[in-house]
């Protein structure tokens, strides 16, 4: 296997003040590089093949930075006691070096996005059974992108980018929810949402500019309702609306499965109508819950086959709002402190999915992971070490959709169950350090999660050193 290793370097900043009326503001400041990250998946012959789709493909360089404001004032006013308002900017560098298997061209990529938004959210206890909250929000992303093809030893020459150069993404929204109880056993929420968006997508050499302007109004309803002591029933049902974005949109060049995306100007938006249902127990010693869900897409946005292949081989692709999908499962989520020194805590999901194109089949959903969980035994003794023992598991899945069985990071025969065990102790070093040793998957178990497109890390050992500022 070629080198699979990369740096990643990062700085992370919060400072936290107090304003002279009453409240605090906090300022957020993170970046993280990393110069050359290669995408193993592409570099390897996956399931089904004898070579691997790219002979180089790179991230280099992948950043991230980011710059976050939050004002929490002290507020008492006749129409709010709280208030927040937030302000951020992130910007994302996705520089790319690819070549296709065997092929003579390379491929240079410069991928920038710039997201600004804004955020205000206020709030107000009217009397002990009824809260109101509302506020609006606004974003706005501008997305640039180049790409240069080298052959041989001639000089790069542009050609289309990856993304529309230029492409445009901005949105609205004013919200509100209301908070009732008419009882104290009963909690009531109402909630409502309406957005616009406007996504200007840039001309290029094949397409002319696109401008969509849609917008949505979604409502939201949930109940907790206590049925004896310790023990409540909650429930949930609201709308979701997604407008396809610029990647969605306009996309143009090689994916991962030995995929190559085709743009697609005409997308509308997907929506999605979410339920669950679940029971709560909160005691002292134990809490637990166990929840159902269900989404139902209409118009989903999804990638598929155009039956066409790309000058290299590859499966050419494009996103389509397809008929209808349906995803359900079941959570399940448990804490209990056995005893003063020794505590438990487990998880386990289960997803099932369903693809409804609208031709009158039904197939299973791709990418839909089995069930998995994890399990932890957290030891506090009166010492200065404390540990933890986590037992992380999957189930097999041989549920495959049928875009599933041709990917090269899924074996087409399913993908087999694993279990791995993890360690670590933690102690403290005078009032602010902390020191963390630890052993990932100790017994060096090989196994893949479904959908990765390489095995998951073999043994390895942690140690970390933290300091908490003054």
């Amino acid at each position: 296997m070629r080198p699979s290793g990369y740096e990643s370097r990062g700085v992370n900043l919060m400072t936290r003040h107090r304003l002279p009326g009453g409240g605090e503001w906090r300022l957020l400041a993170q970046h993280v590089a990393q110069p050359s990250t290669p995408r193993v998946d592409e570099l390897v012959p996956g399931f089904g093949q004898l070579l691997p789709s790219s002979s180089l493909f790179e991230f280099s360089p992948n950043e991230r930075s980011f710059l976050g404001l939050v004002l929490e004032p002290a507020v008492d006013r006749p129409w709010a006691d709280h208030a927040r308002l937030q302000l951020g900017w992130q910007r994302i560098n996705d520089g790319r070096k690819t070549r296709d298997f065997s092929s003579p061209l390379l491929f240079t990529e410069q991928n920038r996005s710039d997201l600004y938004s804004a955020s205000l959210v206020l709030a107000k206890r009217w009397t002990a059974g009824h809260r109101t909250r509302y506020g609006m929000d606004v974003t706005g992303d501008e997305v640039r992108s180049g790409r240069q093809l080298t052959v041989g030893a001639r000089r790069p020459a542009a050609v289309a980018p990856r993304y529309p150069d230029g492409s445009e993404l901005a949105s609205a929204a004013l919200f509100v929810t209301h908070s009732w109880s008419p009882r104290p056993a009963t909690g009531i929420e109402l909630g409502a949402r309406y957005s616009r968006y406007r996504v200007d997508l840039a001309a290029t050499a094949p397409a002319p500019g696109v401008r969509l302007e849609p917008d949505n109004l979604s409502l939201q309803f949930g109940l907790r309702q206590e049925l004896v002591a310790s023990l409540s029933l909650l429930a949930n049902v609201s709308e979701g609306f997604r407008v396809p974005n610029i990647f969605d949109l306009g996309t143009l060049g090689p994916r991962p499965g030995n995929r190559f995306n085709a743009a697609n100007p005409d997308l509308g938006p997907e929506q999605v109508l979410s339920t669950d249902l679940g029971l709560r127990w909160e005691g002292e010693d134990l809490r637990a819950e166990l929840f159902l869900f269900r989404l139902d897409y209409e118009d989903r946005i999804t990638s598929v086959e155009t039956g066409a292949t790309s000058p290299t081989g590859r499966f050419v692709v494009t996103s389509e709002n397809i008929g209808r999908s349906r995803v359900h499962g079941a959570e399940f989520g448990l804490w209990a402190q056995l005893s003063p020194r020794l505590a438990l805590d487990a998880t386990a999901n289960w997803t099932r999915g369903e693809e409804r194109p609208g031709d009158g089949t039904t197939a299973p959903g791709d990418r839909i992971p089995p069930l998995y969980g994890r399990l932890a035994l957290a030891w506090d003794p009166a010492g200065p070490w404390r540990g933890r023992a986590v037992l992380q598991f999957a189930a097999e899945q041989d549920r495959l959709g049928p875009r599933d069985v041709r990917d090269p990071r899924i074996d087409p025969n399913g993908t087999d169950g694993w279990t791995v065990w993890h360690l670590q102790a933690q102690r403290e070093v005078g009032k602010r350090w902390t020191v963390t040793v630890g052993v990932d998957n100790v017994f060096d178990s090989r196994y893949r999660e479904h959908g990765s497109g390489i095995d998951a890390p073999g043994r390895g050992l942690v140690f970390a050193l933290e300091a908490g500022l003054p």
